[in-house]
């Protein structure tokens, strides 16, 4: 912040008068220092000449997990350069929206929030409402009434940047993962096949595969609030020789034990592992995979974009030794941008897990274009169209030759097949269906009155309803 007096007058300014609205209820201590120093300029600005203007950049409207602390940091330092040259002064408010109040006629407006939109547009889901301008004195009542409605707001918590972990973490985070009760960190998902010209009888849908992995929601309730390992990608890179051995582990320890994590079970499905190259390079999985292949079950490994590019010696010997094994080798962690900007595809893998983003049909028509020849180069047959958590991601996939689909709403289609086939499913509700067909053990699969149906996934194509579906959603 500049520091500057917008008016040119200094300190002698009286002190503001804000409008009692504005204040009721609220003591001197209640202001946040951003939203009291911009009444305070707006006040001062009401009372000069024409020529300034407001511009928020409301980066409270953007995307979640947005806005984080780069995002508030660039902000500001375009805005104070346009401060800068106006006389101006930049306001940070307390639910994370970024003010400037400069004159104009150093650089006009429009042109700083058409820039702010070019540089922050694809983080929202509306673009155009990401900023709003106010000419002044004229629009300074408006430009109040935002300002007062900012007080009446929470102050917004920003992602902090990353920083080092803790020392320690490391061993902390291992220890968390192996003291765990198998049943309590690791959850399954069930991607599909989905042939659009299927019968209503429900052949158009299919099991292809069911993946295991660790839930690092659970185990992060499980380490010190300061650590959240979910958001380090590096360091997620980094403990997967632990989160190897801990999966491997378990699935040797439960062969036999008719649980959902005994690869015996539901043979017939195909199971897919999360692991990094170390692991997939490890004799433990060979030892697996030898397990595996006597039980009759076939095998999928997924490996991250991100590691495999940045070791591909391993990532070649990883992928030879999967097919020596005769596992599928599924390149996982792939975005819309990846698949756009390089060619995934020609690292050979059987399957390509693109993750679903909304960004993805607000793409200008170049992007749109490049996404669509990285879709055809990638063949939409290898694609899983993996986070598919509304309706509108599966449409996009279907309309796009993708078959595959994995997330959250695939989930709740399989669990309205199942509850139309079960004959308990009176006593279920939707959400108690998908989250039982999720977990591993625990009281809530416990209350399943039908398991073999809940472990199947899906009943058996052309079986006729049980009864009327009554269950709440």
């Amino acid at each position: 912040m500049s520091g500057r007096d917008p008016t040119g007058h200094g300190d002698a300014l009286p002190t503001p008068r804000f409008p009692p609205a504005i204040l009721a209820g609220r003591s001197e201590a209640g202001f946040i220092p951003g939203e009291r120093h911009l009444l305070a300029a707006i006040e001062r600005v009401a009372r000069a000449p024409q020529g300034w203007s407001a511009i928020a950049l409301h980066l409270s409207r953007l995307t979640p997990p947005a806005p984080r602390a780069h995002h508030r940091r660039i902000a500001r330092a375009l805005m104070q350069d346009a401060a800068q040259r106006g006389d101006g002064q930049v306001f940070s408010l307390r639910n994370g929206d970024v003010v400037l109040l400069a004159r104009d006629r150093a650089q006009p407006p429009a042109a700083v929030s058409e820039r702010l939109r070019q540089l922050f547009g694809r983080e929202a889901d509306d673009a155009a409402g990401l900023v709003s301008e106010w000419e002044l004195p004229a629009g300074s009542p408006e430009l109040l009434a935002y300002t007062a409605e900012r007080l009446r707001e929470p102050e917004a918590v920003t992602a902090a940047e990353a920083t080092h972990p803790p020392a320690g973490i490391i061993d902390t985070v291992a220890a968390a993962i192996a003291g765990a009760r198998p049943p309590d960190i690791v959850h399954r998902q069930v991607a599909v096949h989905l042939d659009p010209t299927g019968t209503p009888s429900g052949s158009g849908m299919r099991v292809a595969f069911r993946e295991l992995t660790f839930s690092l929601d659970v185990l992060e309730t499980r380490l010190p609030a300061t650590m959240r390992p979910g958001q380090d990608t590096a360091l997620l890179l980094h403990l997967g020789r632990y989160l190897d051995q801990r999966m491997l582990q378990v699935l040797r320890l439960d062969r036999g034990s008719a649980t959902p994590l005994d690869i015996g079970v539901n043979a017939d499905i195909a199971l897919h592992l999360n692991l990094s190259l170390p692991g997939v390079l490890s004799n433990a999985f060979a030892v697996f995979a030898e397990d595996c292949r006597a039980a009759g079950r076939s095998l999928g490994i997924e490996i991250s974009l991100v590691e495999a590019v940045a070791d591909p010696p391993a990532f070649a010997r990883a992928a030879a030794r999967l097919r020596r094994l005769g596992a599928r080798l599924v390149l996982d962690g792939v975005s819309h941008l990846a698949l756009a900007l390089s060619r995934p595809a020609l690292l050979g893998a059987d399957l390509i897990k693109l993750a679903w983003s909304s960004r993805i049909t607000e793409l200008p028509p170049d992007d749109q274009e490049a996404l669509g020849t990285g879709l055809r180069d990638a063949e939409p047959a290898r694609i899983v169209l993996q986070r598919a958590e509304t309706e509108a991601a599966v449409r996009w996939g279907l309309a796009n030759g993708i078959r595959l689909f994995q997330g959250r709403y695939v989930d709740q289609m399989q669990a309205v097949r199942r509850m139309v086939a079960c004959p308990k499913a009176a006593a279920c509700t939707l959400r108690q269906c998908v989250e039982r067909a999720i977990a591993t053990g625990g009281a809530g699969r416990a209350s399943c009155a039908n398991l073999p149906l809940l472990d199947a996934a899906l009943p058996p194509p052309g079986t006729a309803p049980a009864t009327p579906l009554a269950a709440k959603p």
